[in-house]
């Protein structure tokens, strides 16, 4: 029979082996509910860390000296749809009207541009929470260049949309360009015309060929342009054919129809005819009789083989006297546009088909040409003088 003292040490024995086994484990075995001592809170905190991305907003101000109307800011790494985030009006603690946008922190650009069609040049320093800009008037190129707030010299107050609490101010509708130097103008404000809903008129403007335009809507010191975008002023584009007295209708829903501008401006007139410059009468004496004009010598001869004229070839040039010579077929769109100095041009027979746009901006041009030829016809269309060659 087995003593007492065997069975206790061989109890002793399998404690001991146990002990051992379980020491021996591997580390995996472990469960999450297991690391709980010091050493293992160690181990743990020497795995790599999370890895989070940068990110967070900025607010960028732009001043609106210049009357831009509606700002945005286009911004890039990441660039949003053009125009890019509208901006929101406020007042600073310095009583300016100043616009602010949160765009995303790291934007390495930015451009600030208005519903006019203008904008600043690239801005690529300086972009940081709080900066300011506003245009200087200056340009380069198209793009206005841009003066500097730095953050510390903002006002320390957030960003507010309140308004400031005097009575509340009503939509007005305005006739904004040229003619205005593109500010709001209280002689040129439109009015509601009765028996149609929803359209504004303004009567007895007097426009020159020159003339540009759109419509502002002035509400609660914010102002949104008709239409909207760049490249889209009535007249830009020789809509206005003479100098006059014109009625503007506006329908700011775009529901004017397809002979509407935009389907949101119509323009009627000139109501009172062409109107021109008034001239000295010649002295002569009753027996003279006036003599027509002579085509001066040329100081622009196109080649003898040219047969067409490109659309804008010579817009803007400063050219006096032109001749084309035979064989010329045709004249392009705003080929001889804005040539302010343009005095006399002779269009040969042979030319048969112009742009109804060949000449937007040119005054008191005298034509030589054919009679009966699309030369006259131009000629009438613009009120310019014509002398038939030959006659």
């Amino acid at each position: 029979m087995t003593s007492r003292r065997t069975h206790l040490f061989l109890s002793l024995s399998l404690l001991l082996a146990l002990s051992l086994c379980f020491a021996l484990l591997p580390a995996q075995a472990l469960a999450a509910g297991d690391f709980d001592t010091p050493r293992e809170l160690e181990v743990l905190s020497e795995s790599p860390a999370p890895v989070f991305r940068s990110g967070g907003e900025i607010t960028v101000y732009f001043r609106d000296d210049l009357n831009w109307g509606s700002p945005h800011v286009y911004y890039w790494d990441d660039p949003p749809e053009w125009p890019g985030v509208a901006m929101t009006y406020s007042i600073n603690d310095y009583g300016e009207t100043v616009y602010w946008a949160k765009i995303p922190a790291g934007t390495t650009g930015i451009i600030f541009n208005g519903a006019n069609g203008l904008q600043t040049v690239d801005i690529t320093e300086g972009i940081v929470d709080g900066a300011m800009w506003y245009p200087n008037g200056e340009q380069e190129g198209n793009a206005y260049r841009v003066e500097y707030v730095a953050p510390s010299q903002q006002p320390a107050s957030e960003p507010s949309t309140q308004q400031p609490s005097e009575e509340p101010q009503t939509e007005a509708y305005y006739l904004i360009g040229t003619m205005t130097g593109w500010d709001s103008d209280d002689a040129y404000v439109l009015s509601p015309v009765d028996g149609f809903d929803g359209e504004y008129a303004i009567c007895g403007v007097a426009l020159t060929t020159d003339s540009q335009f759109k419509v502002v809507m002035v509400k609660d010191g914010g102002k949104y342009w008709f239409p909207d975008g760049m490249g889209n002023n009535y007249g830009e584009n020789g809509e206005i054919l003479a100098a006059g007295t014109y009625n503007v209708y506006f329908r700011p829903n775009y529901d004017g129809g397809d002979d509407w501008f935009y389907n949101c401006i119509y323009v009627d007139g000139p109501l009172d005819g062409p109107t021109e410059e008034p001239t000295e009468e010649p002295s002569v004496e009753p027996s003279e009789e006036p003599t027509e004009p002579v085509f001066d010598d040329p100081d622009f001869t196109l080649p003898k083989d040219i047969k067409s004229i490109e659309a804008s070839a010579f817009e803007g040039a400063d050219m006096s006297v032109v001749y084309i010579p035979d064989g010329c077929e045709s004249i392009g769109a705003n080929a001889f546009r804005y040539c302010a100095n343009l005095r006399q041009i002779r269009i040969p027979a042979s030319v048969t088909a112009i742009d109804q746009t060949a000449f937007t901006g040119c005054e008191d041009v005298v034509v030589f040409g054919a009679e009966n030829s699309r030369a006259q016809e131009i000629a009438d269309y613009y009120s310019f003088t014509f002398i038939a060659e030959n006659s």
